[in-house]
């Protein structure tokens, strides 16, 4: 891969190459080469603590028209409790619908 691990553009001076780890350290992830992904700065820094999984659901609900602070809330999974993504989805294309 010669990208960003996350929105797959290319790494240049503006969008320099980071290490990621995909379950962070801060949440119990290792530092192993199969927790690490290249990663530009700016996805880096936008993903913060989340885990992979997380930050690809908050890059899907902020794409489907959530704002960020509130696909950061759903898109965080911390509680085993499941999160009906899928609903939210319907209900930002219903509420752009009423618009």
């Amino acid at each position: 891969m010669t990208g960003c691990h996350y929105c797959q553009r290319p790494f240049t001076p503006e969008r320099p190459k980071t290490t990621d780890h995909k379950i962070p350290k801060s949440r119990g992830g290792t530092n192993t080469q199969a927790n690490k992904a290249p990663c530009c700065y700016p996805c880096n820094q936008e993903k913060a603590d989340l885990t992979e999984e997380e930050y690809l659901r908050f890059r899907a609900l902020v794409q489907e028209g959530l704002t960020r602070p509130h696909a950061w809330s759903l898109a965080r999974d911390d509680s085993a409790a499941p999160r009906n993504i899928d609903r939210v989805k319907v209900e930002v294309r219903v509420n752009e619908a009423a618009e």
